[in-house]
């Protein structure tokens, strides 16, 4: 390949990667702020049920806050991605759950006195899920309810930001390879006519040599 040729190779290739990089930080940040997001609707969700759930925790009234927790079990749609609802009172019991046969039972994985000072948490759970607590208070803390969330559709729409991308930087790359293949046949062509051109004026050369002779 000519100088030229491989100047014009070597700024597409670098423009190439250079693009490709900042595709792929930029997707990268996009996914940490798609998450955020999600974990942060999410959580607002669930302390929006806190406080439906407040007044019947307040008044022990276990059926009230089972009616809610059936309720959004009943109409997934409204809570999308929430596959299950825990309320704990103040002893750590399970005050209301999806699954209703776990009233009265000790909650799992909560520490003594902990619920007096419970704080919005989000924890991953692995397997693609979250967990979500967040306390219930009125005037004072009245206990806990806490979600499991299915990460599934964040996932796919990550995955399908990182395929887009992916195609995007493919879609610059193609154009690119054409370009470096038709300066190389460029070239290609260029010596072998340089070649052809040579032969012929040293062969002409040759012959006026011998005819003067």
């Amino acid at each position: 390949m000519t100088i030229s040729a491989k100047i014009v190779a070597a700024v597409s290739i670098v423009t190439a990667l250079v693009g490709a990089l900042g595709a792929a930080l930029a997707i990268d940040r996009l996914v940490v702020e798609q998450r955020r997001a999600f974990c942060d609707s999410k959580r607002e969700a669930i302390e929006l049920l806190a406080v439906a759930i407040a007044p019947s925790l307040r008044e022990g009234s276990h059926h009230q806050a089972q009616a809610v927790l059936d309720n959004v079990a009943n109409f997934p749609e409204r809570y999308p991605d929430v596959r299950a609802l825990e309320v704990v009172d103040l002893r750590g019991r399970v005050f209301a759950h999806f699954d209703p046969r776990r009233y009265g039972t000790p909650a799992r994985g909560i520490a003594e006195g902990a619920l007096a000072t419970a704080t919005p948490m989000t924890t991953e759970l692995g397997n693609g899920e979250l967990e979500v607590s967040v306390p219930v208070r009125l005037a004072h803390p009245l206990g806990l309810l806490r979600a499991r969330v299915d990460e599934a559709r964040l996932d796919a729409a990550v995955r399908r930001q990182r395929r887009g991308a992916g195609l995007l930087v493919l879609g610059a790359m193609v154009p690119i390879g054409v370009l470096l293949y038709l300066l190389y046949r460029r070239d290609t062509e260029v010596a072998h006519a340089r070649r052809r051109l040579a032969q012929l004026t040293s062969t002409h050369a040759s012959a006026s040599s011998k005819g003067d002779a």
